[in-house]
């Protein structure tokens, strides 16, 4: 999302093809789809804190909020590990100048 965004800034044009050129075989960033949720809203996170507004921002953590339970409550061990993860380790690019 992020190179994209950078091409369109640069003033590239993205295009889309119908062919497939790429697959995935299987989720080899994380051992299991707990891991996998962390990793993937600490990237999405980061980017929402880099780039998005404010109010954007907000309603990016009540979404990451509700994803947090829906992974504690798989693995309530995971609680702080997942809350920094996913909500308050992201925020803090927020805070970085753009």
């Amino acid at each position: 999302i992020d190179l994209c965004r950078r091409l369109t800034a640069a003033g590239w044009q993205l295009m889309a093809t119908p062919d497939r050129w790429a697959q995935h075989d299987c989720g080899a960033s994380a051992a299991n789809n707990a891991d996998r949720e962390r990793a993937w809203w600490g990237g999405t996170m980061q980017y929402a804190a880099r780039w998005w507004s404010p109010a954007s921002v907000a309603a990016g953590v009540a979404a990451a909020t509700v994803a947090w339970a829906r992974v504690v409550v798989r693995n309530p061990a995971m609680a702080g590990p997942a809350w920094r993860d996913m909500v308050t380790g992201p925020l803090v690019l927020s805070r970085r100048p753009r």
